[in-house]
């Protein structure tokens, strides 16, 4: 994602990403947010890793990531 952010930020392209993940670039104006009548598409998110790894980082940005995800979400 972060290699994404940065393509955008730099001009190339558009890209459709959770508010909280690009809410300091929006504030900063090095993005700035296009408004469309469409709602986004439903979107999945996977984090996998090793079940024999016994690092906690995995699983804490595996939570945080569907964290920032739900809270991201609004419904109408």
């Amino acid at each position: 994602m972060a290699s994404l952010l940065t393509m955008v930020a730099q001009g190339i392209g558009v890209a459709l990403m959770p508010e909280p993940i690009v809410r300091q670039m929006l504030d900063d104006q090095q993005l700035i947010e296009l408004n469309i009548d469409q709602a986004a598409p439903a979107l999945s998110f996977n984090c996998s890793w090793r079940l024999d790894d016994d690092r906690i980082l995995p699983q804490l940005l595996a939570n945080s990531s569907r964290e920032i995800m739900t809270d991201g979400i609004q419904t109408a």
